[in-house]
């Protein structure tokens, strides 16, 4: 976090560059979150701006290629200049809500997550039922039973974790980073073992373009990463288990 946003002439003036940043060649606006106390950091030295994109001095620089189609860009504050009532929240007070966000986005790809897995077990068990080898159906072949059935109860779990997330955020409660880290983890970890044993199953033609499984199985890479990284969500639940102890 090394963007600023230094109070002069009454006005807010903002340098820095961004990178990943998500549909900000096409989007109206920007929120941008920069650094306004530098003693402060994250408690108390952090404000988010609302930042019209036609506003000068912003640049967006370029578009980054992934390995999927998502393609962030970087974008470049020179002197962008905003009023207090760009200020979204209180100055000082971006850390909290960011992260209220996060874990909003979180719940949002372990729900797409939820919907792609169950998509790729319909395609394989829809493939072992018609695919012959050796005289008999992939589907009377134990591995691709246990990648089923595993598949099944995982999208079962995840399934619940989610909807108890979502609950719970539904009802008002303001900290839900251990259910949002846990439903991520779990939606994009099975995502990524249902959709690597889908394309396995399908052989030659997983490997295609005619088929959706290749790009669920980049997609899903790539969101064991952004929103954070199943590492850092494990970080997050253990430091929250070894405070507070399990949460039932």
């Amino acid at each position: 976090m090394s963007t600023r946003a230094e109070r002069t002439n009454g006005r807010w003036v903002l340098n820095g560059r961004k990178k990943w940043i998500g549909k900000a060649d096409w989007a109206d606006f920007l929120i941008v979150v920069a650094v306004t106390d530098p003693e402060k950091g994250s408690r108390g030295g952090m404000t988010s701006f609302l930042v019209d994109r036609g506003t000068p001095g912003v640049v967006v620089e370029r578009r980054l290629p992934t390995i999927s189609n998502y393609r962030p860009c970087e974008v470049r504050f020179d002197d962008v200049q905003v009023d207090d009532a760009q200020v979204l929240g209180d100055v000082g007070q971006a850390f909290i809500p960011m992260q209220n966000r996060l874990a909003i986005r979180r719940l949002e790809i372990a729900a797409r997550c939820s919907g792609a897995t169950a998509r790729l077990l319909d395609m394989l068990m829809a493939h072992a039922k018609e695919r012959v080898t050796f005289g008999e159906p992939l589907a009377s072949r134990q591995t691709v039973q246990n990648w089923i059935a595993d598949g099944a109860m995982g999208l079962h779990a995840l399934r619940l974790v989610t909807m108890d997330a979502a609950r719970k955020l539904d009802a008002g409660q303001t900290d839900i980073r251990y259910e949002s880290s846990t439903a991520k983890v779990l939606g994009t970890e099975l995502m990524q073992r249902v959709a690597d044993q889908c394309l396995q199953g399908h052989g030659a033609l997983g490997l295609g373009k005619d088929l959706p499984i290749e790009y669920y199985y980049r997609l899903v890479r790539i969101w064991r990463i952004v929103e954070g990284a199943s590492e850092i969500h494990r970080v997050t639940v253990a430091r929250q288990l070894l405070k507070s102890g399990v949460p039932w």
